[in-house]
C-alpha cells in the first residue's frame, strides 16, 4: 500500500490505474475496518468484487467530492459499511473509502467534500450513491 494523502475527490479527478467496488462486511461489534487492512492484507467478509468504468469513479468523485452531499446530514445511530472502494496507481493501493447507505456515513484515506470531515451524508447524497449500489447489483442498498 502507498495511501496517497494530497489525492481528494473534489479534484477534477483521481490519478489512477483502476478502481474497484467491493461489497463486504466492514464491521465486527463496534469495530470498523476498511476493505483493505493497514498491512494491505484483503478483509475476509469480501462478497463481491467489481472493476468501475471511468465513468462510475467520476460518479463516485462528484458525489463523495460535492459539498452539497454533506449539508444537513442525516444522524442515524450505526455505522456499519458494506460497500468500499479501493483505488489503485502502479500495482499500490492510493485510497479507500468505506461507504454505510443504512447510517449515511462514510470514511476515507481520500479527502471528500465534507467541510468537518465527518462524512455524514445527507438524504440526496445517500440515494446518489445508492444508486450506484443498485447498478453494481451490490447488497444492502436502500429499498426504495
Amino acid at each position: 500500500m502507498s495511501i496517497d494523502t494530497g489525492i481528494s475527490y473534489k479534484d477534477a479527478k483521481i490519478i489512477c490505474d483502476s478502481a474497484l467496488a467491493i461489497d463486504y462486511t466492514g464491521f465486527e461489534g463496534e469495530h470498523t475496518f476498511l476493505p483493505l487492512n493497514d498491512k494491505g492484507q484483503w478483509v475476509n467478509t469480501i462478497h463481491k468484487v467489481k472493476r468501475l468504468t471511468q465513468q462510475q469513479q467520476d460518479y463516485l468523485r462528484t458525489v463523495i467530492g460535492d459539498r452539497k452531499s454533506y449539508s444537513n446530514p442525516l444522524l442515524v445511530a450505526c455505522y456499519e459499511p458494506r460497500h468500499g472502494i479501493v483505488y489503485f496507481k502502479q500495482g499500490k493501493v492510493i485510497g479507500q473509502t468505506a461507504i454505510c447507505l443504512s447510517c449515511a456515513r462514510l470514511e476515507s484515506t481520500i479527502k471528500i467534500g465534507d467541510p468537518k470531515l465527518e462524512g455524514l451524508l445527507n438524504e440526496a447524497g445517500r440515494q446518489k450513491l445508492n444508486r450506484l449500489c443498485e447498478e453494481l447489483q451490490f447488497s444492502d442498498c436502500l429499498k426504495r
